[in-house]
């Protein structure tokens, strides 16, 4: 019962999406994860994430995603990170997003999941006419502990350009 209202949910707006615009970005910059008393900074560029944003008139669903793979001592763990979040205008140009984390990590012949959740302030401006855009985003996310994972807090600064498409 559960799968037939999710598939009759999301055939009620696949339309609405299919025939707005979109906005496709890449960002890059500051990652800083602490747990435990261990920090971890990774600074990447000149990408780190791919955005893909559905605007609306008085919010934005926008979707980053992050694929990372690390590889040291003759082992190689691969990251998956998905950040979904709803944006609200606080101004033209400034933005004030809530989100939601999963991580997925494999390697060593195991792999296992993360959520949290988390905001984020930005800024965001349209270059001239044309539909280019870069943004600047400062955020906190809050992954949670579970069995395979310690609590982790994670602070990222990026700076992004993106490009609207459609609508």
């Amino acid at each position: 019962m559960r799968r037939v209202l999710l598939v009759a949910l999301v055939l009620a707006v696949l339309p609405q999406f299919a025939a707005a615009q979109v906005e496709i970005g890449v960002d890059g910059g500051l990652v800083i994860d602490r747990s435990n008393g261990s920090t971890v900074t990774q600074f990447s560029t000149p990408i780190s994430a791919f955005r893909l944003s559905f605007p609306r008139e008085s919010f934005t669903f926008e979707s980053l995603i992050s694929v990372n793979v690390i590889s040291a001592n003759d082992e190689t763990v691969s990251i998956l990170s998905l950040i979904p979040g709803l944006a609200f205008s606080l101004s033209p140009n400034v933005y004030l997003k809530g989100e939601v984390a999963i991580t997925y990590l494999s390697g060593g012949g195991s792999s296992a999941n993360q959520f949290g959740f988390g905001g984020a302030i930005g800024w965001k401006r349209q270059l001239g006419d044309g539909p280019v855009s870069v943004r600047l985003e400062g955020a906190v996310d809050q992954m949670l502990e579970n069995d395979d994972f310690s609590a982790t807090t994670e602070f990222r600064g990026t700076a992004g350009i993106s490009a609207a498409v459609g609508g």
